[in-house]
């Protein structure tokens, strides 16, 4: 009497039944095939007769079984030759697909004609088949979380290529998707083998990650680090218990300020240190005529030289565009071997139309001069001008070479 009651809530409440199981192996004893399925999920010596092993499926298996990667590459290469198209019946053998995405993930992934496969298989409006494709599309992608539609595919093919790890909430996942009403009746045989080897492991090989303290989270996922991807993680992240959640919440916002902080603060002492620091002048080595500074300079040049300038009593230069915001500086120019009659220094700044300047103010002694630069922006240039009573153009040139620049805080 108990065990009957037993029986009969047993199979009310699960999909697939101890009946179930029985029917689906005694079918699999009278196909070679799907015996040849069965005893490879199960760990069993695969054996098929020349008959089955002619057919590109029975080929296929036996080589997956025999970690034959040769023979594999071999007949998957066949297959792929093949018209891929939704009219093509052989890209709708979930049989055949199963095992080239079985043997493709064992043997390296090297065929990705698999892909164009899912893709026209999309086109097939039933509902099992878009579901079962979805399974496969997971599969193709590395996606191994189980989860998603047919998830109970994924049990035996991660199993078959030594990844199944199955944890409790896994497991009931699983087990509540095989109770779907009426589902298993409407699987191929093919899918019931699969179906009822899930059930085994969601029953007898499921493994427990249950943790009740924060020290033992923290062993788990230093103990899987290796194998979580960031959806793993993400995943993980959205099931943790509350009472895990606000410290850890508390804890990532306080390190984020504090890391903003230090680095906002290093980025302004750096920041001010640069701008304190005089910049390093160079004069541009390429040839500069007065002609080359703005209008407003050469104006400015001739009201303080009367007019009365030419190449023979000119040293222009200017400096390298200085890359960085710096506060006021000095710059010296001294070792002037020839006495200054005029001087003027100007800061412009490189851009298309007019160019703005600032003129800078000047100590001039008699061969020597100091200019005091106010606060210049990035891109600032420096333009020296300097006016002597007439000499040689040789002349010129060798007080260029001569001139001493230093720059001073």
């Amino acid at each position: 009497m108990e065990a009957g009651v037993f029986g009969s809530a047993f199979q009310a409440e699960a999909m697939v039944s101890l009946n179930d199981s029985v029917d689906v192996f005694e079918v699999a004893s009278s196909d070679e095939k799907l015996q040849a399925v069965l005893d490879l999920i199960e760990g069993r010596n695969v054996s098929l007769s020349d008959a089955s092993t002619s057919d590109v499926r029975g080929s296929l298996l036996l080589a997956i079984a025999n970690c034959d990667d040769a023979q594999f590459n071999k007949m998957a290469g066949q297959v792929s030759a093949r018209s891929i198209s939704a009219s093509a019946d052989w890209c709708h053998d979930d049989f055949l697909v199963f095992l080239l995405l079985l043997g493709n993930q064992k043997f390296g992934r090297k065929f990705d004609f698999i892909s164009k496969v899912l893709e026209v298989r999309r086109n097939n409006t039933n509902a099992i088949p878009q579901r079962i494709n979805e399974a496969f599309s997971a599969l193709y992608r590395e996606d191994f979380a189980i989860s998603g539609e047919f998830a109970f595919v994924k049990v035996p093919f991660i199993s078959l290529i030594g990844q199944l790890n199955i944890n409790s909430s896994e497991a009931r996942y699983v087990f509540k998707s095989l109770r779907e009403p009426n589902l298993f009746r409407q699987l191929s045989p093919f899918f019931k083998v699969l179906a009822v080897k899930a059930y085994d492991y969601v029953l007898l090989d499921r493994t427990n990650f249950e943790f009740e303290s924060s020290s033992q989270l923290i062993s788990l996922v230093s103990r899987e680090s290796k194998n979580l991807s960031l959806k793993n993680l993400f995943h993980l992240v959205l099931n943790l218990p509350l009472k895990f959640i606000v410290p850890c919440l508390i804890t990532v916002l306080t390190l984020t300020v504090l890391i903003y902080a230090v680095i906002r603060f290093g980025v302004e002492q750096y920041d001010n240190f640069r701008r304190n620091s005089p910049p390093h002048i160079d004069i541009e080595k390429t040839e500069f005529q007065l002609d080359d500074i703005s209008i407003v300079g050469k104006s400015v040049f001739e009201v303080i030289s009367n007019g009365q300038y030419s190449k023979n009593n000119l040293l222009s230069f200017k400096s390298e565009p200085i890359n960085s915001a710096r506060n006021d500086f000095v710059i010296e120019v001294a070792n002037i071997q020839s006495e200054i009659k005029d001087v003027i220094v100007f800061v412009q700044y490189k851009s298309y139309g007019a160019r703005p300047l600032i003129v800078v103010p000047l100590q001039i002694n008699k061969n020597s001069f100091r200019a005091f630069v106010p606060e210049i922006k990035p891109n600032a240039q420096l333009v020296f001008v300097i006016l002597f009573d007439k000499l040689s153009s040789e002349r010129i040139e060798s007080i260029r070479k001569k001139l001493v620049l230093r720059v001073e805080g």
